[in-house]
């Protein structure tokens, strides 16, 4: 067993120090768990955007077939005075509430401002909507959607790959730094004990107390 002479301080492992390998892989799994929290966001907002099923001409009467749930109906004209009804395959109407709002959504080139919305559970299916209006304006039917949760999911999706990425990034360089520090430190322990002794007169010449020898 190896000793260390009287008064000698031992000096700290710097290896502990060192992150291990195993970091790598942490930043890798945050970057893996941001793009598909993000993904998984991105396909939400996708199923969710706003979309338009069919068109009613003002005066009209159509069948509009839904296949997701809810209802809700646009307009071509902003401000527009008139309104929708709605009978399910019943022939039960299907209560509308205006929306106060301003949401306004483009499809094809045209800008669509939402004007009704179902109040109540209305299913996918099929349902017959009549609209009318104080000008030649042109109705659209699709199902219960709003564009800012679309545009919400959006950003959420953004930030979460790049949070993702950035805590990857910001995990790899100081694990990095880190091991880089450590390495270029034992490289310097190690240089320093196992140096030379000093050249010059250490004394080996002297006898105790630094007299000479007796001959």
């Amino acid at each position: 067993m190896n000793a260390d002479p009287p008064g000698a301080t031992r000096t700290p492992d710097r290896q502990v120090l060192r992150p291990r390998r195993y970091w790598y892989i942490v930043a890798a799994g945050l970057l893996v768990i941001g793009l598909v929290a993000g993904g998984a966001l991105g396909w939400r907002a996708n199923a969710t955007y706003p979309s338009i099923e069919g068109q009613v001409a003002s005066g009209e009467t159509e069948p509009v077939e839904l296949d997701r749930a809810g209802m809700t109906i646009y307009t071509d004209k902003a401000f527009l005075d008139g309104g929708c009804e709605v009978e399910d395959p019943d022939g039960q109407e299907v209560p509308l509430d205006p929306v106060a709002s301003t949401e306004t959504v483009t499809f094809d080139d045209t800008a669509w401002q939402v004007v009704l919305r179902s109040s109540t559970s209305v299913p996918a299916g099929e349902y017959a909507v009549s609209c009318s209006s104080d000008s030649d304006a042109v109705f659209g039917v699709g199902p219960d959607a709003s564009v800012f949760t679309a545009e919400a999911l959006v950003f959420g999706a953004v930030g979460s790959a790049g949070l993702g990425a950035f805590l990857a990034g910001m995990t790899t360089l100081l694990v990095f730094l880190r091991r880089r520090a450590a390495r270029r430190a034992s490289e310097a322990d190690t240089a320093n004990g196992s140096g030379g002794e000093p050249d010059g007169d250490d004394g080996a010449g002297l006898g105790q107390y630094g007299s000479p020898p007796d001959p």
